[in-house]
């Protein structure tokens, strides 16, 4: 999977694409956020949890 720097996507869809659980998907994304490997959006959700989005970090100009 490559991914563009103006691209976001949810841990299900990541997980969907590499042929994963999404859990397992959800577990990694969050271990690299936590490293500093990616960057994370929350979006509005219609009720429970909030959805999150994760992207390429890049270097704030």
């Amino acid at each position: 999977m490559v991914c563009s720097q103006n691209e976001w996507l949810t841990s299900n869809e990541i997980g969907m694409s590499l042929g994963c659980n999404p859990e397992h998907a959800r577990r990694i994304c969050k271990n690299l956020y936590l490293t500093g490997e990616l960057e994370r959006q929350q979006r509005p959700s219609g009720g429970g949890r909030p959805l999150w989005v994760y992207g390429v970090k890049t270097f704030p100009t």
